[in-house]
């Protein structure tokens, strides 16, 4: 079961030291949380996890205010600096999104359509319809999280495992209450779950050395 530690550091030295450490199969650089998030210059020569590269927008519970064509550009040069994933928001214009697929295509990245709700979880149908958007566009994988507030909300995430879903899907809940659900995704199937390594980047994120008590008192 593979773990993917979360990077949330103001400087390129502060995230380059973090990921060094982060004894994980996977890290997801949260550009976002960088003072400069043109400092990515040689970032991620020599990083030993998978590198996935996220720059999440306000709307979508992250700290990038700018405009599309500057989370483009972030992006293709997060790619051409040797990441390999890259997040791509299910709310970004289809044409942003090709372009964003097409590229990584070409440098040997592999994507995924992430979709995040920090207020509630939508419908069944529009949560299913967000996965075949993503298979229509041709990505590697679709990351599915929304808020739960009660056991009908978590279980409409989790149950979307019982769709089968046409390529890797990563499905689980914000909240306090609904972390078990993070855990429970990588028994469903998902590639991998997200953990912290110090700043929290979502409500009810556990941390590695949390994910890892709780995998060992389940024997895996």
């Amino acid at each position: 079961m593979k773990l993917c530690a979360c990077v949330a550091e103001a400087t390129p030295e502060q995230a380059r030291a973090r990921m060094e450490r982060a004894d994980t199969d996977l890290v997801e650089h949260r550009i976002d949380y960088m003072n400069d998030i043109c400092s990515i210059d040689g970032l991620y020569a020599g990083i030993v996890p998978s590198v996935v590269a996220t720059l999440r927008t306000e709307g979508q519970g992250g700290r990038f205010a700018g405009d599309v064509e500057t989370l483009k550009t972030t992006l293709v040069a997060a790619m051409d600096e040797g990441c390999d994933y890259v997040d791509i928001e299910a709310t970004l214009p289809t044409d942003v999104c090709t372009e964003l697929i097409m590229h990584a295509g070409a440098r040997g990245v592999k994507t995924m359509l992430s979709y995040h709700n920090f207020v509630t979880t939508p419908a069944h149908e529009t949560l299913r319809n967000i996965i075949a958007r993503s298979n229509d566009l041709g990505t590697d994988m679709v990351k599915i999280v929304p808020t739960a507030h009660d056991a009908n909300d978590w279980k409409r995430v989790l149950g979307l495992y019982m769709d089968d879903p046409p390529l890797p899907l990563i499905a689980f809940c914000m909240g306090e209450a609904s972390a078990f659900t993070r855990v429970a995704s990588l028994y469903y199937g998902a590639p991998f779950t997200y953990v912290s390594v110090g700043t929290s980047t979502a409500p009810g994120q556990l941390s590695l050395d949390e994910m890892r008590s709780i995998l060992g008192v389940l024997g895996r």
